[in-house]
């Protein structure tokens, strides 16, 4: 065998070059080496994608609008590129990407015709455009893209080639994060405390995809902050339905104290929402909610005098008297509200509070807050089930995408 080589010097040297070509191709399609063409100074705003199905189908039908969004900030169709990384910053915005082998040839008429100046480096084209008539333009380079990918995965051992990439510095705290995929499955691993990526690896345990039937999510309150407002409103919206709020929409979830713990869990139509709150403050905001819906949903006659001296009439909320019983069973952990019109329950210990339409509901919920001991996690059924796990520093994200 060693002869047989010895002697095929030729194809030996075929094979080395198939080697080191397919080992550039894979790094240069990485995520990392895109981005880092442009230098390792952040962005205001940074995304990152591989076009492909899993994520196409992932971004279909009610989540199109994330994706047209993205189209827009471009100016073109993401179906244009394999592969692209856009950074935007105070003055410019910068994109690198992989077109796909039919628009190789027309990929820099595309970015001219949308405003970019465009550059070519071998398969690869770049493109930078002017936000504001200031600053100075990165210039960009191979050299830079090769230690960025270094970094990245030697240094910080991410991935080599993640499908998704985002960091942004929106909001009142900054969040970045990457997703690979396998085996149908997106793993997602997101950084809420630093505007930095984060690596090593995180096994998800088996098990944890359902050990209750339902919703059971342990989330930092400041994740609030980074959620679409329409969408927060929606869900203030269903979370006062499912705890039988008619007549006013309490902001339970915003109305707890940052730094706290949102603690939520969910069977069927039942519904429970905790945080980690001593004492009687939690006891008095609820009870302030549930006594204003009850005033409205019984309001009184009010007479006052009118200009002309006759006697109108309005309705104002009525007296209400809303409380938690503890005399029923002082050893229960889930006392039922009297005077109001359903049964709620208020469930919880001197380091955890909860208020629930059902009491098992709220007792579960109760027990997921003592097993997670400060950390987030939990799990999120659905067409898409989410499994969550993590602590202040890191939250892993399991998302099934395929059956």
């Amino acid at each position: 065998m060693l002869r047989f080589w010895l002697n095929n010097k030729g194809l030996i040297g075929i094979c080395v070059g198939i080697l080191v070509l397919i080992f550039v191709i894979g790094i240069s399609n990485s995520l990392w080496f895109l981005r880092g063409f442009w230098g390792s100074e952040e962005g205001v705003t940074e995304f990152g994608y591989h076009n492909t199905q899993v994520l196409s189908s992932f971004f279909a039908g009610e989540k199109a609008p994330i994706v047209d969004a993205a189209d827009q900030q471009l100016g073109f169709g993401h179906n244009e590129f394999y592969s692209l990384v856009y950074v935007q910053d105070g003055a410019q915005e910068y994109i690198t990407g992989i077109p796909r082998v039919s628009k190789q040839f027309v990929a820099a008429s595309i970015l001219q015709s949308t405003g970019w100046t465009p550059h070519r480096v071998g398969w690869i084209i770049l493109g930078n455009r002017e936000r504001k008539d200031e600053g100075e333009v990165r210039s960009y380079g191979i050299t830079k893209a090769l230690k960025a990918f270094t970094k990245a995965t030697l240094v910080k051992r991410l991935p080599m080639s993640p499908v998704l990439v985002v960091r942004t510095q929106a909001g009142e705290r900054p969040i970045a994060f990457h997703t690979t995929y396998s085996k149908g499955t997106m793993h997602v691993v997101a950084s809420n405390d630093s505007f930095e990526f984060v690596g090593g690896t995180a096994i998800q345990r088996k098990g944890e995809e359902s050990t209750e039937k339902g919703l059971f999510v342990a989330l930092p309150s400041y994740m609030l902050s980074l959620i679409n407002q329409e969408f927060l409103l929606t869900l203030e919206s269903s979370i006062a339905q499912s705890l039988h709020f008619e007549k006013t929409t309490p902001s339970l979830l915003t109305s707890i104290p940052f730094g706290k713990g949102i603690y939520l869990g969910m069977q069927h139509e039942d519904i429970a929402i905790g945080t980690e709150e001593a004492g009687d403050a939690f006891t008095t905001k609820i009870s302030e909610r549930m006594n204003a819906e009850q005033g409205n949903r019984h309001p009184s006659k009010k007479a006052f005098s009118l200009p002309d001296r006759t006697i109108g009439y309005e309705y104002v909320p009525g007296a209400a008297n809303v409380r938690f019983n503890a005399s029923e069973s002082s050893a229960s952990t889930c006392l039922p509200s009297e005077g109001y019109d359903e049964k709620l329950f208020l469930c919880g210990t001197q380091e955890a509070a909860i208020l629930a339409s059902r009491e098992d509901t709220g007792k579960q919920l109760l027990t997921f807050m003592e097993a997670m001991k400060g950390n987030w996690g939990g799990y999120i059924p659905g067409e898409y089930p989410i499994t969550l796990r993590g602590d202040d520093k890191r939250l892993d994200a399991w998302i099934q995408v395929s059956k």
